[in-house]
């Protein structure tokens, strides 16, 4: 028996709490989630826009179409024909001649999952509500009787008021006759009320079946004439107290998988049981995770699950199985409220027993700040969710009513390498463009397709999220650059490729693939011809992890001889040729399974305008990665698959220059000889371009990512920046994609991005002309704390950050 106690309304699927049981709690001051646990963070907070807080409502013309609909609870599950079940507690409709209902279902059609129909008078599920009458006067039906010979007469000294059975969850199991068998999840707990105090006793976990047969739907325009939806129960108690499994039924495998979290704020851990969708109404069925696999026979076999950081559920927890949103590493998503905060959680996991990620959280726009006035009962739902999109309900105590949001969320995917670049877009000559040869005017805006199309020879999948690019812009007007973002995506706060008048840049970059597959370039205001040549793709069929170095390394240098035979600048079109794969490289060892490098290349002071290729050893080189005039010095960012032997290749165009080369990382099979399972390296994610840091105004010089005082970076003078790449998910400590922009500094300079525990190395990430302003794409591996440092060489400048992704752990 537990007891569970609530100052406010009533607010009965909020809540159950139990016996303290302090295990699987991270120490405190951890800064990462736990070995192994994927984090999918999100990709921005909840929105919160008119559409997504809208209330749950009747559909147009319907009798309760006057009727504003408040519900407490809200899960929901998809049936053969596509409709959706709603379940829900303590319904209430608001308006005029208010009904009020201890239990209630709804329909709704495929095509309108969030217009709900009670199929009415027995929309109640009558067998669920136990011996309680529903009195539509009165928005809390008083008990029946003063007893109940299931509950004690007072808990916490208020008097009993009702049995109650709260639905927590339903599985659909199909008949093969075109019916369904709905198994509905059930908490059977007593009721205490005396005014606004609230508490209850939780005595078991049991289901209800419910015989759906669509045929007797044939329409839900008029509720009124629907037969009723009715429920057999029997009250076996698959569950009694206190072993209750009885939170968020999770069906995957054709396993339902029930969850037992016990604790309190300080505290708490969550044990998980399964059984065949068969099985599911038989106790003897289950068999529980005992931290290695599914062999535990008994409630108490029940190990505690790993969590990462962020405080562990105890309590209103719901779960849903939908690869739609983290993608095949992270397709398991908790949902839950950690009260007093009325902040939603949410981690993932690869599987129903975890390991589960960090806690992700966000507050949501209507909700308030203490309990009892604000937002609770989160649940996921399939019917709301789309790609990357994990669409949920929360009942909103403020408005009255139950509101529909979105939490963004993003997916670690791999990343493959070109065995050659492949120009998608050239203004000069039309390629990308059907044939049109002017420049891109200032302001214009341009979208370049990648996913689901073939490029030399080469199909990127459907299901590409990122593409791995180099951008070069000829400037024919004024000075301008570019803006780049995934098409439909929100707007990018930086910029890259910033061109003077009648000179030409060119920049890496790594971009996310809208929802059509592909990217927007807008040009700043100087008319300009944009070339992009596609270096690789990523989505979650790539074929390689990631792995960033440490502090860049310079495996090349011209003019001291550094990785060659001696010192000497390159002269008009000469190439080498390295090894690389099963080297050291300026005391980085690169796995003999390495199959591309992420590098800067630095073209040095060349003695007439030229262009550096870095490309696949034994190949063509083809398009260029460095352009710079002459007497210069210019840096770009590449990555480059290796070619012949495990070989890359630079060749250089024009006059003489040196020629310098730092490694920031490598690329290894997912699998593969010398890899391990699943490789060292790491899964990257890609978002569109987010100002973290801006010198200028403030932008990320405070604690906690706030703004801070303009802070130009004086000669000399580093500054230490946090790496969390989005609002609410830790720093990551595998690698960060930034691009760096120096603006306008008083002398010729140079900017050096490296973690905040190592000495700077003598390498540079951008190199700037006085006056100038210059950007990079930079792959900076953060310190053990998240955070890595930026060092200015010479004069003065301001220094802005864009975040553009981030690794994780390889699925």
């Amino acid at each position: 028996m537990r007891v569970g106690h609530l100052t406010g309304p009533p607010t009965p699927s909020l809540l159950w709490a139990e016996s303290v049981e302090v295990g699987a709690v991270p120490a405190p001051g951890h800064a990462g989630g736990a070995a192994g646990v994927p984090s999918v963070p999100f990709a921005g907070a909840l929105s919160d826009s008119a559409a997504d807080r809208g209330p749950m409502l009747p559909p147009p013309g319907s009798p309760l179409a006057a009727h504003q609909v408040f519900r407490d609870g809200g899960q929901s599950v998809t049936l053969s024909d596509g409709r959706t079940l709603w379940l829900f507690s303590d319904t209430v409709l608001d308006g005029a001649n208010a009904l009020a209902v201890r239990n209630s279902a709804a329909l709704s059609d495929a095509a309108s999952p969030t217009l709900v129909v009670d199929p009415m008078p027995g929309g109640q599920l009558q067998p669920l509500v136990g011996t309680v009458a529903d009195d539509p006067a009165i928005p809390n039906p008083p008990s029946p009787s003063a007893t109940d010979p299931d509950c004690p007469a007072t808990a916490e000294g208020l008097p009993f008021n009702s049995h109650a059975s709260w639905p927590s969850g339903a599985a659909v199991r199909a008949e093969g006759d075109g019916t369904d068998s709905v198994l509905i999840f059930y908490l059977d707990v007593c009721l205490y009320l005396s005014g606004a105090d609230f508490a209850f006793v939780s005595l078991a976990f049991g289901v209800a079946t419910l015989h759906y047969d669509p045929t007797s739907y044939p329409s839900l325009a008029d509720p009124q004439a629907l037969p009723a939806l009715q429920a057999t129960i029997t009250r076996n108690a698959l569950f009694p107290a206190p072993d209750l499994f009885g939170m968020a039924p999770l069906v995957a495998g054709g396993n339902v998988h029930l969850y037992r979290c016990t604790g309190d704020l300080s505290g708490a851990s969550c044990r998980v049981a399964r059984a065949p969708l068969a099985a599911a109404t038989d106790p003897s069925g289950y068999s529980f995770w005992n931290g290695t696999d599914w062999t535990g026979a008994t409630p108490a076999s029940a190990a505690a699950l790993t969590f990462g950081i962020g405080g562990v559920p105890f309590g209103g927890m719901e779960l849903v199985h939908d690869q739609r949103i983290g993608g095949p590493a992270a397709p398991f998503a908790m949902v839950y409220v950690l009260v007093p905060d009325q902040k939603i959680s949410v981690r993932t996991a690869p599987a129903p027993e975890g390991p589960w990620s960090d806690a992700h959280v966000a507050a949501y726009g209507p909700c308030g700040t203490t309990f009892g006035t604000g937002c609770y009962a989160p649940a996921p739902h399939a019917a709301l969710t789309s790609d990357r999109e994990l669409g949920l309900t929360v009942v909103d105590q403020i408005h009255r009513t139950m509101r529909f949001a979105t939490i963004p969320m993003v997916r670690q995917d791999r990343l493959t390498v070109l065995p050659q670049p492949q120009r998608v877009l050239d203004t000069r000559d039309g390629t990308g463009r059907g044939g049109g040869t002017s420049p891109l005017p200032g302001g214009a805006t341009i979208s370049v397709p990648v996913a689901g199309g073939t490029f030399g020879g080469q199909p990127i999948p459907a299901d590409a999220t990122g593409a791995i690019v180099n951008l070069t812009v000829v400037s024919q007007g004024g000075g301008t650059h570019l803006v780049v973002g995934p098409t439909g995506g929100p707007a990018p706060t930086g910029s890259v490729a910033n061109t003077p008048a009648g000179k030409t840049r060119a920049n890496g970059m790594l971009v996310p693939l809208g929802a059509a597959g592909s990217f927007d370039l807008t040009n700043g205001p100087g008319s300009a011809h944009v070339i992009v040549d596609l270096l690789g793709w990523v989505g979650p069929a790539g074929a390689g992890l990631l792995h960033a170095a440490g502090a860049p390394a310079r495996i090349l240098d011209t003019r001291d001889g550094t990785g060659l035979a001696g010192p000497g600048p390159f002269g008009p079109g000469v190439s080498i040729e390295r090894v690389a794969a099963g080297q050291t490289l300026g005391g980085v060892s690169i796995p003999p399974s390495a199959t591309g490098l992420v590098v800067n290349v630095t073209a040095v002071q060349p003695g007439a305008a030229t262009h550096l290729s870095l490309y696949p050893g034994g190949t063509v080189p083809t398009g260029s990665t460095v352009n710079v005039e002459a007497g210069l010095t210019r840096a770009n960012m590449a990555v480059v698959a290796l070619g012949d032997g495990g070989t890359y290749g630079v060749r250089n165009n024009s006059g003489a220059v040196d020629v310098v080369i730092d490694l920031l990382g490598w690329i290894e099979p997912a699998a593969g000889a010398g890899a391990g399972p699943g490789g060292s390296g790491q899964t990257l994610t890609l978002q569109s371009p987010s100002r973290a840091v801006d010198t200028r105004d403030g932008t990320g010089l405070a604690a906690g990512g706030h703004p801070g005082p303009p802070q130009p970076i004086g000669p000399g003078q580093t500054i230490v920046l946090a790496g969390a790449p989005v609002a609410g998910a830790a720093a990551p400590t595998a690698g960060l994609l930034v691009v760096l922009t120096g603006e306008r500094p008083t002398a010729g300079t140079h900017l050096t991005a490296a973690p905040a525990d190592v000495a700077l190395p003598p390498t540079s990430n951008v190199n700037l002309p006085a006056g100038e302003t210059v950007a990079n794409l930079v792959l900076v591996r953060p310190a053990a704390d998240g955070t890595y440092a930026v060092r200015n060489n010479s004069g003065t400048l301001n220094l802005i950050v864009d975040v553009v992704g981030w690794m994780g752990p390889p699925p």
